[in-house]
């Protein structure tokens, strides 16, 4: 059974990490998800923020301001809950969306990406997390209260900022 799940999470773009949980490779099936989430920083395009409207969340990754404030308050409360998590991606320019495509294909093509100017990342609201599945569980009950959504059914790993 075990065999058959990662088979088919392998088919989707993650993997099960040692710990149980779920990762991805930073571009994964679905993400191609059209963005609800009004942000303050509407009047960029898509990959185009300026670094004055991004703020580090850590690791050399970074958010639109008011997300990453939320993601900041988020991440906290999931560590005080018990559950560790590694972030792997957050915004994406759109060289970095270009380079995805690059290599992992579009989804309309049969690849793993968005198409270039349409990922949740490139508007600074999406994080790509390494989760345990007690955190994604903890996640799906509780994330809304800090903003946070998970917007892409079949992407346990990504959640985007929704208010």
């Amino acid at each position: 059974m075990i065999g058959t799940v990662a088979a088919l999470f392998a088919a989707l773009g993650y993997v099960l990490t040692s710990g149980g949980g779920v990762a991805n490779d930073g571009g994964a099936k679905g993400e191609g998800a059209t963005q609800s989430a009004p942000v303050s920083h509407e009047k960029y395009k898509n990959g185009e923020l300026p670094d004055s409207v991004l703020t580090s969340i850590g690791n050399g990754h970074q958010l639109a301001k008011k997300p990453a404030k939320a993601f900041k308050k988020l991440a906290r409360a999931l560590k005080a809950a018990g559950h560790e998590y590694t972030v792997n991606s957050a915004y994406r320019s759109l060289d970095e969306q270009k380079n995805l495509v690059a290599k992992l294909g579009t989804l309309e093509d049969g690849g793993r990406a968005a198409k270039v100017g349409t990922s949740e990342h490139g508007l600074g609201t999406a994080v790509d997390m390494t989760l345990s599945w007690e955190a994604v569980e903890w996640l799906r009950a509780n994330a809304g209260k800090y903003g946070f959504k998970e917007t892409i059914s079949e992407e346990p790993w990504h959640w985007a900022y929704v208010n």
